[in-house]
């Protein structure tokens, strides 16, 4: 179950506030839960732009085998696939292989979502000729999503 969130789409925060952006976040579930801890410090960061639709990702207890629903895995689907629709963003943390956020961000894609993948180089996981300087997240994401 999604925890409890803040005003949807469209709907203002507070009186006189523009609508709040919707964000999408993906992260490794079923792929691995290493990253759990770092999923919880990039959607704190990425409240501060907006509502994040799938918060539960970062969760500490959404174990390896993700969420239950009484719908089981296709009420999931179908609740994703809303969100990825509602959003304005996609933000996806891909260090951590996974193919649940390769299948979300291929939907994002087609709905033609503004989508920016986080990678740790520092990770050894993929073939970088050179790896960039480490830096923090939270510029990258200020740019992208002040940009919007």
């Amino acid at each position: 179950m999604a925890a409890a969130r803040g005003p949807e789409r469209g709907e203002p925060g507070e009186p006189g506030e523009p609508r709040r952006r919707a964000l999408y976040f993906c992260g490794s579930i079923s792929g691995g839960r290493e990253d759990q801890a770092l999923y919880a410090r990039i959607v704190s960061r990425l409240r501060r732009f907006g509502a994040v639709l799938t918060e539960h990702v970062a969760a500490a207890d959404l174990g390896a085998r993700g969420q239950e629903a009484a719908g089981g895995d296709r009420l999931i689907h179908e609740q994703d696939l809303a969100w990825l629709q509602q959003a304005d963003v996609v933000v996806a943390e891909v260090t951590q292989p996974s193919l649940g956020v390769g299948y979300e961000l291929g939907r994002a894609v087609a709905l033609n979502k503004r989508i920016l993948c986080l990678f740790r180089p520092q990770s050894g996981r993929g073939e970088h000729p050179k790896s960039p300087p480490r830096h923090s997240a939270d510029p990258a994401l200020s740019s992208f999503l002040g940009g919007l």
